[in-house]
């Protein structure tokens, strides 16, 4: 792979193919999950846990987020950090704790179930890599 001479507009065009891709993978995750129907019952409950009255809701899945884990090194992370400062790109990038450093896009999903988060970073791992970025899924329910 040749070397990627790193841009402000590359970056942008890569986080704009990112969304694109994130988008449609999390509106087939939804999809999936609607079919499938809730898995769960929202309650609300008391500070000791115990359930007040009847079910509120449902969930199609656990509330939960996801990111991208990349290098913090690099013109791609220098740059991209700094795009992401500016609200209307509508992407993070930052330094992660431990090292490294945390990507996300943040319209793909517009959802809380993590599996449809997590889905919308899965379709974005194969986009960085054609530019020679690692990544890896994170994810945690919230």
């Amino acid at each position: 792979m040749a070397k990627v001479k790193w841009t402000e507009e590359l970056v942008i065009e890569v986080v704009n193919r990112c969304r694109i891709a994130g988008t449609a993978a999390a509106k087939a995750k939804l999809a999936e999950l609607v079919q499938a129907g809730p898995r769960y019952a929202v309650y609300n409950s008391d500070l000791a846990g115990n359930h007040i009255g009847n079910a509120v809701g449902t969930l199609l899945d656990v509330c939960g987020f996801a990111n991208l884990r990349i290098s913090a090194r690099g013109k791609f992370f220098q740059l991209a950090k700094k795009l992401s400062k500016e609200s209307h790109y509508r992407f993070f990038c930052t330094n992660a704790y431990y090292g490294g450093g945390h990507f996300s896009v943040f319209d793909t999903t517009m959802r809380q179930e993590m599996s449809v988060n997590t889905a919308a970073c899965k379709a974005m791992v194969p986009i960085l890599s054609e530019y020679g970025i690692s990544a890896t899924v994170e994810s945690r329910i919230d």
